[in-house]
């Protein structure tokens, strides 16, 4: 399977089990889920949460080291 068939089949599941009654908790029950549908990835080297990691770790790096100097 692909990310996004994790992504949205993790959602759809989750909200089906949860039913969330305000915006608020299907907000954050859908971002839950999303997470947790693409932590499945995670070990796979190209999928998209581990570039996304790798991305944000370089730029937050990068602007550490831009500030000490």
């Amino acid at each position: 399977m692909l990310g996004r068939t994790h992504f949205f089949i993790g959602t759809a599941a989750a909200l089906a089990v949860l039913q969330p009654q305000t915006v608020p908790a299907l907000v954050a029950g859908a971002g839950a889920a999303a997470i947790d549908g693409l932590i499945s990835d995670i070990d796979v080297g190209t999928a998209m949460p581990i570039r996304l990691l790798r991305q944000q770790l370089q730029l937050r790096c990068s602007q550490f080291l831009r500030s000490i100097n």
